[in-house]
């Protein structure tokens, strides 16, 4: 809850894609998918789905992420991370 009052929807939404692509010991490889709708991305980040598909669209455009097939796709996993700690 403390993300969604101090944080900015890039950084909350940057921070809740890494967090899905961990596994139990904390590590995630470079290029993860992960099989969220944008309304259920969007609901765990507390914003509208109109939002999060526009940050995605913006980040697709910036080799940051790639949208396939209902999977979003983390290409740039250190430039997310440099956008979760903004």
């Amino acid at each position: 809850m403390m993300d969604i009052g101090f944080m900015s929807l890039p950084a909350r939404l940057a921070k809740a894609l890494l967090r899905e692509t961990e596994g139990a010991d904390g590590a995630a490889a470079p290029r993860s998918k992960i099989s969220l709708s944008q309304t259920e991305v969007a609901n765990m980040v507390g914003s509208s789905r109109e939002n999060v598909n526009r940050h995605l669209r913006k980040w697709q455009a910036s080799s940051l992420v790639d949208l396939k097939d209902g999977w979003i796709v983390i290409t740039d996993r250190d430039r997310l991370a440099q956008i979760a700690d903004e």
